[in-house]
């Protein structure tokens, strides 16, 4: 009874925070970078051909699936050191977090430079000079936003966080077609280089006017070795993020088709629609999970979080059920050759309503410090994705790939939720054993 009073007060506080006014902030905010890449996948598959498409995909994917192994656990540990040193009105410890930054960075990137060199066979349709580079352009400019996050410049992280550079490569590719007509790969692969040129130029300019740009007095290699061990922490969870992100489209391009590239893609994309409110009602419990922690509620914290998650589902299902149903109707915004990707479309919906529980229960595991059973459910996950792919790799299409990536989520769901539960019931007994003393 008390579970279903709280609940309902969940659920009136969140469609309160949901109104038409209070969701414009986190929809921007959180929802802004899901919708751009809703965006920039139409643009693609409505500006160019089936083939084209998927060529441009595959080599997007490689792009942020190279540009985000070399950062990894980077990310993390930026936001909790530069944010704590924001907090302490450190400039001169934010200078050189930025300045060591860049030397890691550039460190980490070393060994794609390398393999762009020595090796002559084209990886993703282009020369791998041109990869190394928008590799790299990518790195840095997801790079700053990082750090204007942990400044708390949201609306900057977010356009830097590849809404910038997709909604600039959205308006040149809008502006050519209607120039020239259909795009190639090669009209595309220019515009997107010219986007993050543009986007990094942006970036560093603007970050230089917030007082912490570039000090070289600030080198220091025990920074550079604090930074390279603070990564370590979030090997696995980054590891998780890229490869569900962008593992099935990289092998789909390596072992099937273009044409099954660009399907997979496309259904991904629409899949991630059913995600839109559920990113919004996280904006809202977050900050009070971390409320709950702080003040050592954990009864509180139960109640609110079971509740949260419930109030997720019941907003989402409408959604996930009309693409469920419907999948061609959706399809259709994309072109009339997408409708073959029906199924896609529903299995990826189905892994993206379980990601809710996983989600929710993932990020309350981060905010715990549960950094063994974040790596756990990482680690099992990602397993069980690569290998159910690598048993298909004879016949790998679109659809094993949709099935690999909603049953990895469902294991990554119901394993943080398991943790999650289990922290609930030891820090029940362990609040029992205090009240008997």
């Amino acid at each position: 009874m008390n579970f279903l009073i709280d609940t309902i007060a969940t659920f009136k506080k969140i469609i309160l925070y949901l109104s038409p006014k209070e969701i414009i902030k986190p929809i921007f905010l959180k929802g802004l970078s899901a919708i751009a890449t809703f965006l920039f996948g139409l643009s693609i598959a409505r500006l160019g051909n089936i083939s084209d498409s998927g060529k441009f995909f595959y080599l997007v994917a490689i792009v942020c699936f190279l540009g985000t192994v070399i950062r990894l656990g980077l990310d993390h540990y930026i936001v909790r050191t530069v944010n704590s040193l924001f907090h302490d009105e450190n400039r001169d410890g934010i200078s050189s977090i930025y300045t060591n930054g860049l030397v890691v960075l550039f460190f980490l990137f070393s060994p794609v430079m390398l393999i762009s060199y020595f090796y002559s066979k084209e990886i993703a349709y282009t020369s791998n000079s041109i990869l190394a580079l928008l590799i790299s352009l990518y790195a840095l400019v997801y790079f700053h936003s990082v750090f204007f996050q942990a400044i708390g410049r949201l609306v900057w992280h977010q356009i830097f966080q590849g809404v910038g550079a997709t909604l600039l490569f959205l308006v040149i590719s809008v502006a050519l077609h209607l120039t020239i007509g259909n795009i190639d790969f090669v009209s595309f692969l220019q515009v997107y280089i010219a986007s993050y040129i543009s986007i990094l130029i942006s970036a560093f300019i603007i970050w230089s006017r917030t007082g912490y740009g570039i000090k070289i007095c600030t080198f220091s290699f025990s920074q550079i070795f604090s930074i390279l061990k603070g990564m370590i922490l979030w090997l696995s969870p980054m590891l998780m993020f890229i490869i569900f992100s962008w593992f099935g489209q990289i092998m789909l391009g390596f072992f099937s088709s273009k044409t099954e590239v660009a399907f997979y893609s496309i259904s991904l994309q629409v899949s991630l629609l059913v995600y839109l409110i559920p990113m919004a009602v996280n904006a809202y419990v977050m900050p009070n999970y971390l409320k709950y922690l702080n003040e050592g509620s954990y009864l509180g914290l139960q109640n609110f979080f079971f509740s949260a998650v419930l109030v997720s589902v019941i907003c989402t299902l409408p959604i996930a059920v009309f693409i469920l149903v419907f999948p061609e109707f959706v399809l259709m915004i994309f072109g009339a050759g997408y409708s073959d990707a029906a199924m896609m479309v529903r299995v990826l919906v189905f892994g993206q309503v379980l990601n809710i529980i996983g989600s929710s229960s993932f990020g309350l595991l981060t905010m715990l410090g549960s950094y063994r059973a974040v790596t756990i459910v990482s680690l099992l996950s990602v397993s069980f994705m690569l290998l159910f792919v690598l048993f298909n790799l004879s016949n790998l299409n679109g659809l094993r790939t949709s099935l690999a990536y909603s049953l990895g989520l469902a294991i990554s769901s119901f394993a943080s939720f398991y943790f999650v539960f289990m922290f609930f019931i030891k820090a029940k007994n362990k609040q029992f054993l205090s009240v008997v003393d």
